[in-house]
């Protein structure tokens, strides 16, 4: 089939599941929304592609969709982040790294990133 330059919405969230096609606004806000670079060496496609693997029941997509829709607190709460937040810093470093660190210090430490740096 020749691309037609339009695609059936419908088709796409059945084939992507309704639940999982709620977060991908905030996902474009939080990986670079159109600057079409890289988020600390992460291309767009590579987050959309670990978006998409995630499971459908998985926290974070909520987040994702909060994060297009409504106001996400981005307070520490002392030195911690906010619940919502240590969902999406579980994801990046997954993306970052399948196995190890959960948190950004520690795979600031275990690579070299330079997440101190953002």
């Amino acid at each position: 089939m020749a691309y037609s330059g339009w695609f059936d919405v419908v088709d796409r969230v059945k084939v992507i599941g309704h639940g999982k096609c709620q977060g991908p606004i905030g996902l474009h806000n939080f990986s670079g929304a159109d600057w079409g670079g890289k988020f600390v060496g992460i291309t767009k496609k590579t987050w959309v592609t670990e978006y998409l693997k995630i499971p459908d029941d998985d926290p974070v997509i909520t987040c994702f969709r909060e994060l297009g829709d409504s106001h996400v607190a981005l307070e520490l709460i002392g030195k911690d982040l906010p619940e919502k937040l240590r969902l999406l810093e579980h994801f990046v470093c997954h993306v970052y790294r399948r196995t190890g660190p959960t948190t950004l210090p520690a795979l600031n430490q275990s690579t070299n990133h330079g997440f101190n740096e953002i």
